[in-house]
Parts: structure tokens; C-alpha cells; sequence
């Protein structure tokens, strides 16, 4: 609220120069309300579902309404003679590579924001205070992937620097499956340093593809471009979370449940330190899950690297890349963009030329 409130203070101090001024939004436009009721019904199920769980009435009721949000929306656009969302763009194979890849990697790298730091504060008991060293490795990461994908990027290297962020993800997963009860939050620096610059190095890439096929058919295609990609990094990101508290709440039970089962002595021992060893065997069992969700996030990242790195294979024997024919569109349009800038001051040259011989 704040930042809104500053923003709209600045833009009434700042003098903006003369523009020009068209009407930009009709009574059509009014779709993009099923499209925001829909997509903050997701968020909102995807950030309760683990609280109130899954099997409640609201969670149901509350994903058909999403849906038939979205419907109306689409149905909505399909007819409109400017619409929003491009439906054909939609349907393009660049297009949905991009917007896969963005939201198969935010759900994985979701493992990070929910799975080590739910480790360390729910199971392990760890303050933050005690994680402030943590915290400051996951900063350092991401800082680190932005300066490196500013400093090396290039439009031929976007999909080389897509597939060495896929190959991190799942190697820091594996580097984090040696768990133990009694571990401290530095057996993890090395995984999670690693997959928090995946985070932030991923990012560019893919918007700058993105944007690519947008602004080489319309600008007005950039807008569908922007609502795929947050909706992928925002919705798929929050969505990646409820399935890892899931997966750790069942595994957990589960893993509970198999040490009970295993352990001859356990109902006595329950009987006689019923507060502590019951603590301590759920948190064994918290650990046993964790360990199992670091492996399975790195078995899944690992299958996206595979694909990822055939479709690199792929456009390097062709010695080209899946966005070669927007930038040739790009080119063709900046050469004769500037064509016409200059016979426009040739034009003007002459002009003033001829104005110079009257004159004398």
C-alpha cells in the first residue's frame, strides 16, 4: 500500500513531457477481472491447502470457481478484436517451451523457500537467528547469479545459460540429501548456494527469449508473454510449495508409521518417555521426509535438464536455436527501420541544401 501511495506522490511531483493520448481500454477489457478473480483464487487455495487441507469443501468450490474464471475469460478473449491475451500465441511451441521450463524450475526451486528452511525451523529447531549465516548464503547466491547472467549474457548463449541453471537445480537437491538428526545448517551451504543462484540466473534468459517472441510479431503480444510468464513464476510457485508441505506432512506420517512398525521396543519405550522419545522419533521421521524430497526434486530436475539439454543438442547440429526465426525478424525490421531513417535525413539534408541556395 505504501509503495502504490509513494508511486502516486512521485508521478504528481514529476512534470511529465507532452505525450500522446488515446483511449486505450473499452468495456471489453473488463475480462481481465475472471482473469485476476481466477488467478488470486489459486494463489489463495495453493497457500491455504495445507493449513485447512485438501479434502475441505472450500478448496473444491473454490478451484471450480478458478476455473470457470478462466474460461469465461478465454471465451471471452477469443471474440475480442483486441484482446489481452493472444490465444493463437498461446499455442505457439516457443511460447509454451518458455512457459514449461519457467514453471516446471520455480516449482522446483519452491524446495528452497519451503523444504531447507522448513528442515531447519520445523523439524531441527533452529531460530532465525541461528540461520542469519544461512540466510546470508542465499543471498550471496542469488547476488551471485544475477551479476554472472548480466555480465556473460548473450541472446546466442540464452539457452546454454537455461540448461546450466537446470543442471545446478538437481545438484544441489542431491548435495542436500545427507540428512542426520543431529546437523547443522553449514552441511547444507554448498547445495543450497547452488540452487539459489540457479534461481536468480535462470530468469533473465527466459525473459529475454520471451520478450523476443513477443516483440517480433506485435507489441500487443508482449502483454500475453508477460501474463504467461508471471502467472508461471507466481501461481506455479506457490503451488510447487503446497505440494512439498504435502509431500513432507504425508511422508513424514508415513515414515513415522515405518518406525513404529520396526522398532520391537517402541511401545514400551513410549510407555516409559512418552513426551521424549516420541519428539525425537517424529523428528527422525521429519528428516527421513526431507531427505526423501531433496532426492525426488533432483530425480525431476534432472529429467528437465535431460530435455532441455536434447533440444540444445538438437539446434546446435542445425547450428541454429528455437528462436532463430524471430531474431531474423528482428533483424529484417531493424534494417529497414533504419532505411528509412536515413532517406528521412537524406530527405531533410536536401532540404536545408535547397533552402542554403535560395538564401544566397
Amino acid at each position: 500500500g505504501w509503495n502504490l501511495y509513494l508511486a502516486f506522490c512521485v508521478s504528481l511531483l514529476i512534470e511529465l513531457p507532452p505525450s500522446q493520448i488515446d483511449k486505450a481500454f473499452s468495456f471489453e477489457d473488463s475480462s481481465i477481472v475472471f482473469y485476476a478473480l481466477a488467478t488470486a483464487i489459486c494463489c489463495f487455495i495453493f497457500s491455504v491447502g495445507n493449513i485447512v487441507w485438501w479434502y475441505h469443501s472450500y478448496i473444491a468450490y473454490g478451484l471450480c470457481i478458478a476455473i470457470v474464471s478462466f474460461g469465461i475469460f478465454f471465451l471471452i478473449e477469443f471474440f475480442k478484436k483486441r484482446p489481452f491475451i493472444n490465444l493463437k500465441f498461446l499455442t505457439n511451441i516457443q511460447l509454451i517451451e518458455v512457459a514449461l521450463a519457467a514453471a516446471f524450475v520455480r516449482m522446483c526451486l519452491a524446495e528452497q523457500s519451503t523444504g531447507a528452511t522448513g528442515l531447519f525451523k520445523n523439524v531441527l529447531g533452529f531460530s532465525d537467528y541461528q540461520l542469519m549465516d544461512y540466510y546470508g548464503i542465499l543471498t550471496l547466491g542469488a547476488l551471485c547469479g544475477g551479476i554472472a547472467c548480466i555480465m556473460i549474457y548473450h541472446y546466442e548463449r540464452s539457452h546454454g545459460m537455461i540448461l546450466f541453471a537446470a543442471f545446478l537445480i538437481p545438484l544441489g537437491s542431491f548435495l542436500s540429501t545427507k540428512l542426520s538428526i543431529d546437523m547443522l545448517p553449514s552441511n547444507l551451504y554448498l547445495g543450497q548456494f547452488l540452487i539459489a543462484f540457479a534461481s536468480v540466473f535462470f530468469i533473465g534468459p527466459l525473459m529475454v527469449n520471451g520478450i523476443i517472441l513477443g516483440y517480433a510479431r506485435r507489441i500487443n503480444h508482449l502483454v500475453t508473454f508477460a501474463a504467461i510468464f508471471t502467472f508461471s513464476q507466481g501461481v506455479f510457485g506457490l503451488l510447487g510449495s503446497a505440494i512439498i508441505g504435502f509431500f513432507i506432512q504425508t511422508q513424514t506420517m508415513q515414515h513415522m508409521q515405518n518406525l513404529l512398525n520396526h522398532s520391537f521396543q517402541a511401545n514400551n519405550l513410549i510407555q516409559r518417555f512418552k513426551g521424549d522419545f516420541y519428539e525425537e522419533l517424529n523428528k527422525q521421521a521429519g528428516i527421513l521426509a526431507y531427505g526423501d524430497l531433496f532426492f525426488y526434486i533432483g530425480v525431476i530436475g534432472t529429467c528437465i535438464f535431460l530435455v532441455l539439454a536434447s533440444r540444445y543438442v538438437y539446434f546446435k547440429l542445425l547450428s541454429s536455436n528455437s528462436i532463430q526465426r524471430e531474431l531474423n525478424i528482428l533483424k529484417t525490421k531493424s534494417i529497414n527501420s533504419n532505411l528509412k531513417t536515413a532517406q528521412f535525413l537524406e530527405k531533410l539534408n536536401n532540404k536545408e541544401i535547397k533552402s542554403i541556395r535560395r538564401i544566397q
